[in-house]
């Protein structure tokens, strides 16, 4: 159909940009957290090994969270070519709906399409923004349990134990 292809060169263009750019900072975000890993494990293998797992328990918790905001994006997209499919179709049959007096009728198909996009768009980002809450929450969490874990059972002593050993890997690195 003709509006498959003008939703094509639109909407899925600009998706793909979208992706394009996303895999980019995903690349970016790699190479640092793998300088983070290394200069973390030359500081405390235990505590690394503790946040690595601690990341990995969070990945598994909030898969369910990732898989709502993805089938909110299915629900989006599907919502999108439908407006597109219809705005197609009026724009090419536009001369014979005046004739047959079929405008309103057109209108109020619009009216409604344009609400299901609206509506699939914000359950997309309110999925987008509970995942968000969760995860932040849960970081906090997490973090304050390394905190005291790095405290009280591997007695790590904060700055005091980090100047010393972060200056040392720098010495020990020229």
């Amino acid at each position: 159909r003709t509006s498959d292809l003008v939703h094509a060169v639109t909407v899925d263009v600009d998706r793909l940009a979208s992706a394009t750019y996303q895999l980019l900072t995903f690349m970016t975000g790699a190479v640092v957290l793998a300088v983070y890993v290394v200069v973390a494990a030359r500081l405390s293998l235990p505590l690394t090994a503790l946040v690595a797992v601690s990341g990995l328990v969070l990945l598994w918790l909030l898969a369910g969270r990732t898989r709502e905001s993805s089938d909110r994006g299915d629900d989006y997209v599907e919502s999108s070519r439908r407006i597109f499919a219809m705005a197609s179709d009026s724009i090419a049959g536009v001369k014979v709906a005046k004739s047959v007096g079929a405008e309103l009728r057109d209108v109020a198909i619009f009216e409604t399409l344009s609400g299901a996009l609206s509506s699939s768009y914000l359950g997309l980002m309110r999925s987008y923004s509970r995942a968000k809450l969760w995860l932040d929450v849960a970081t906090a969490v997490a973090v304050s349990v390394l905190l005291y874990v790095a405290v009280t059972v591997l007695h790590l002593s904060g700055a005091g134990l980090l100047v010393p050993r972060l200056l040392g890997a720098l010495v020990d690195s020229t």
